[in-house]
C-alpha cells in the first residue's frame, strides 16, 4: 500500500508501526491491511474461526465439516465422525498461525493439537481437509483488486544436493524473511516440514 502510494505521489509516513497516506483531515492510517475504515465487528469475525465458519453456512457458502474441541480425548475422536485427512487450527488466530493441514494419522494430530493448544488452549477447530488451490483476495468497496495464490513452500531435487542444502539456496534469496509479512517466507525444516518429507519416505 506505501509503495502505490508513493507511485501517485501521495503523502506517506509512518509512525508507532502504522502507515498514514495522506496529510490532515483527509488522512488516512493503516496497520497491515487494515485501515481505520474497518469495523471492529469484521475485524473480530475475521479472527474467529468458529464464528466465521457459521456466518458463511448461515448464507450457504460451503465450509468443511468440522469440530471444535477443548480436550485431547476429545480431539482423538473426532477422526471417525469425520474422516482423514484433517486441518487443525486454533481457533483464534490468522495468518495461519498454528495450523496443521493433510493430518492423516492420531500421531500427526496429537503434534498438530498440542501446537494449536499453546496458542488457544480450550478452543481447537479440527476440520476436513479439502485439497485444492489456496487463493486469497483482496476486495476494497465491492471491487477484487488482488488476487494472491499462495504456494506451499517447495525445493525441486537436483540429484546432488540433499534438502537441506537445497534450502540453503533457497533461503538465501533476500526477498525471504522471518516476518510474516515478508514478500517471501522462509522455508524451516520444522516438524511439520519433517513429517511431510516423513510421508514421501525423505
Amino acid at each position: 500500500f506505501a509503495l502505490a502510494a508513493l507511485a501517485q505521489e501521495i503523502p506517506m509516513a509512518r509512525a508507532g508501526g502504522l502507515v498514514r497516506l495522506g496529510q490532515g483531515a483527509n488522512s488516512i492510517r493503516l496497520l497491515g491491511s487494515f485501515t481505520d475504515g474497518c469495523s471492529a465487528v469484521a475485524t473480530n469475525l475475521a479472527r474467529d474461526k468458529v464464528a466465521t465458519k457459521r456466518v458463511l453456512s448461515s448464507q450457504a457458502i460451503p465450509v468443511p465439516n468440522a469440530e471444535v474441541v477443548a480436550s485431547w480425548d476429545g480431539a482423538r475422536t473426532v477422526p471417525q465422525r469425520l474422516g482423514w485427512p484433517l486441518v487443525v487450527k486454533p481457533s483464534n488466530q490468522d495468518m495461519g498461525t498454528g495450523v496443521t493441514a493433510g493430518i492423516r494419522d492420531e500421531a500427526r494430530l496429537a503434534r498438530a493439537f498440542e501446537v494449536a493448544t499453546k496458542l488457544s488452549p480450550g478452543s481447537i477447530l479440527i476440520e476436513q481437509h479439502v485439497a485444492g488451490c489456496d487463493h486469497r483476495l483482496l476486495i476494497v468497496n465491492g471491487e477484487m483488486l488482488i488476487a494472491t495464490r499462495r504456494i506451499p513452500g517447495t525445493v525441486v531435487g537436483d540429484g546432488r544436493l540433499t534438502i537441506r542444502e537445497l534450502l540453503a539456496r533457497l533461503n538465501a534469496d533476500p526477498r525471504r524473511g522471518l516476518h510474516k509479512r515478508s514478500l517471501l517466507i522462509r522455508i524451516e525444516l520444522d516438524e511439520e516440514a519433517l513429517d511431510c518429507l516423513g510421508e514421501a519416505n525423505l
